[in-house]
């Protein structure tokens, strides 16, 4: 019985992972468009405000042994994982804009971040197991909130986005798997879960082009100063905390604990996040994916991109990827779990 239940928590962990890489994939596929119907700005609206925290919570929760056991070698496999990010953006750029495409390493606006930030946060977060968890995750939330006050933080280490993302990380790294397991497989949980994830999608279709002007706030790609926020910028983002953590716990809990094909592709999200982006960027450029897609469905091209997005996600899923990121994030293993430390 109990091998049973640790196969359906994995089988949950990776549907859930599936399901979040998914998104990851769409929503890059909507910030592509130029003028997005209005269904399509609430789903980026939907898509934005949890995903990435979402992805980040999920890998703290994971984390511990490698934190906890400052394996610094499975820490720095991120920062390899950051630099063929670099690497490859830069060649498949280069070669669909037909010139050298330059970039700077380590200052990050593009989706190399995600790499950079994930190995600062296990870093940091290793840094501090010896203080007392509840201290730090207090003071990570208070940077998040306050570092948007600083005129300019600039995009070096994508430190914006790590002081901001960071408490989601360490969040899950705090809470112990089971716990969490057992309480979002509550029956009550499930249906409160499931509705509230319901209403706040109806309130993104509603409301999502007048609230398309917070893109720059969900990305914590800018300061307060820089978005004209300095009076309520704060408030904005504590109330951003606690509504985005609500969320991935309501998302953790409708998640279903059945293992199925989508398991298996939930188990490699990590290459799916580090060569999606640099492809759908060559299939705009050089195949005009986005102008084509709407073309064939003008009324309802919206499907059209779901479907696609949904596609490039398995595909880029497949184990035929895998070997070389085993070898650039675990040498000497067969195979990976995807962009989660689940050991």
């Amino acid at each position: 019985m109990q091998r049973k239940m640790l196969n359906m928590r994995i089988a949950k962990w990776d549907n859930l992972k599936f399901a979040l890489m998914y998104l990851v994939v769409f929503g890059h596929m909507i910030s592509r468009i130029e003028e997005p119907s209005a269904v399509l700005q609430g789903l980026w609206l939907f898509i934005y405000t949890f995903h990435i925290p979402a992805f980040l919570f999920v890998s703290g929760l994971f984390s511990k042994r490698t934190v906890d056991k400052h394996r610094f070698d499975r820490i720095l496999s991120y920062l390899f994982l950051y630099f063929f990010m670099e690497f490859f953006r830069c060649v498949v750029f280069s070669l669909a804009r037909g010139k050298a495409f330059r970039f700077k390493l380590f200052s990050e606006t593009s989706t190399p971040w995600f790499a950079l930030v994930l190995f600062l946060c296990y870093l940091v977060t290793a840094l501090f197991t010896s203080l007392r968890h509840s201290y730090v995750l207090i003071f990570a939330v208070l940077t998040g909130i306050f570092v948007g006050y600083a005129r300019d933080v600039g995009s070096f280490l994508a430190g914006m986005r790590f002081f901001t993302f960071f408490p989601f990380f360490y969040l899950g790294y705090c809470i112990p798997v089971e716990k969490l397991t057992v309480w979002t497989a509550k029956k009550p949980v499930k249906i409160l879960s499931a509705a509230s994830l319901i209403v706040f999608l109806a309130v993104c279709l509603i409301f999502g082009e007048s609230l398309s002007g917070w893109e720059a706030f969900l990305k914590a790609r800018n300061t307060y100063y820089k978005m004209d926020m300095l009076q309520w910028g704060g408030v904005y983002r504590a109330v951003y905390y606690i509504l985005v953590t609500y969320l991935i716990f309501c998302l953790i809990s409708i998640t279903p604990n059945i293992k199925c094909v989508i398991s298996s592709w939930g188990q490699r999200t990590l290459q799916v996040f580090a060569l999606h982006y640099p492809i759908l960027y060559a299939l705009s450029v050089r195949c005009d994916l986005e102008e084509r897609l709407i073309a064939l469905m003008p009324a309802h091209y919206e499907w059209l991109f779901a479907i696609a997005a949904l596609l490039l996600t398995v595909v880029l899923s497949l184990k035929i990827w895998t070997p070389f990121f085993t070898w650039l994030m675990r040498p000497g293993r067969k195979e990976i779990s995807g962009s989660l430390d689940s050991e």
